[in-house]
């Protein structure tokens, strides 16, 4: 059973999200709480340490799976158990080296949910409960937190399904993927909300000014791809009886769809909610200067990048 330790150092069971106990995951500060653990988890140098350990082995694990293949290929004479053996080598290795580098989630959670004004254990609700020595207990499982550390910012309680998605979401964070940084060098999972918390406040119009272009820019993206497939038909040309265009079509448009949504779709994202005064990392309003009170995110004058090392505040 996972555990996790509250602020007096006692071992509580990890939270389970739940319908009903959840946060809403669409909500900004929800969002907020999500900026905030990925930056404790991957953040910083410790983060970079890991995702260049993870650059170096990929390769590495690449060869391995190609070496197997050729073994099983040469073993059984079946091309088909060739390709079995490539990828089932290969997506284990690097699923188990994903879970092996990536730091625990379950304690950044805890620590979290009391920004939203839960218990870490039970994601009982705890703002107003009984405070002794700047420590709050939680009337459900007991979990002591510092007082200090708990905030009031009624989120509304999510569904079964918001459950669901706050949870895919969170294991989103245990993936290796490209990091992008705000001013501050913090570390930013951009994933652009849905925006109906947003509906009755001065960002929304700005919010779906920049949802549509995005759209509108995938449709363009989507539509340049043929051009790169058909090039490599004609480079292809008719050697083999057997029509080649299915294979082409996904070799050629594999590479441009994973760029895109790797690193196009995040940097347009970032852009446009930015100049639309929108955090790009928890979709809270920003300042005149571009700062996010709710989960310290600083974009100032200047654009994102791709991190290649980071420094902590």
């Amino acid at each position: 059973m996972k555990t996790i330790r509250d602020d007096l150092g006692g071992v509580h069971p990890a939270p389970t999200l739940r319908g009903g106990l959840a946060p809403d995951p669409d909500h900004p500060m929800t969002r907020a709480m999500v900026a905030r653990i990925s930056d404790s988890m991957h953040g910083g140098r410790r983060g970079c340490g890991f995702m260049i350990l993870y650059a170096i082995l990929v390769p590495i694990i690449v060869i391995a799976a190609t070496v197997a293949a050729n073994v099983a290929d040469r073993a059984t004479d079946s091309l088909a158990m060739a390709i079995v053996v490539w990828f089932v080598v290969l997506i284990g290795a690097t699923i188990t080296l994903g879970v092996l580098l990536t730091p625990s989630i379950h304690q950044p959670l805890a620590l979290g949910l009391r920004w939203l004004g839960r218990c870490g254990c039970c994601c009982h609700p705890i703002v107003g409960a009984i405070s002794t020595n700047g420590m709050t207990r939680c009337p459900e499982c007991g979990a002591a937190w510092t007082t200090a550390s708990i905030r009031d910012f009624h989120v509304a309680d999510a569904d079964v399904l918001g459950a669901r998605r706050l949870r895919m979401s969170l294991r989103f964070l245990r993936a290796p993927h490209v990091r992008f940084a705000d001013g501050r060098g913090r570390f930013v999972a951009v994933k652009l909300p849905k925006g109906r918390w947003m509906r009755s406040t001065p960002q929304w119009r700005a919010f779906r000014r920049a949802r549509s272009i995005l759209w509108t820019t995938m449709v363009i993206a989507g539509l340049v791809m043929p051009i790169n497939v058909i090039f490599m038909v004609h480079m292809a040309s008719t050697r083999s009886e057997m029509p080649l265009w299915p294979v082409v079509l996904v070799l050629g448009s594999f590479p441009t769809v994973l760029l895109f949504a790797i690193i196009g779709y995040p940097l347009i994202a970032i852009a446009l909610l930015r100049r639309a005064g929108i955090c790009p990392a928890c979709a809270n309003p920003l300042d005149a200067e571009k700062n996010c009170t709710a989960c310290d995110a600083a974009w100032g004058a200047k654009g994102p990048r791709p991190l290649v090392t980071s420094e902590r505040d």
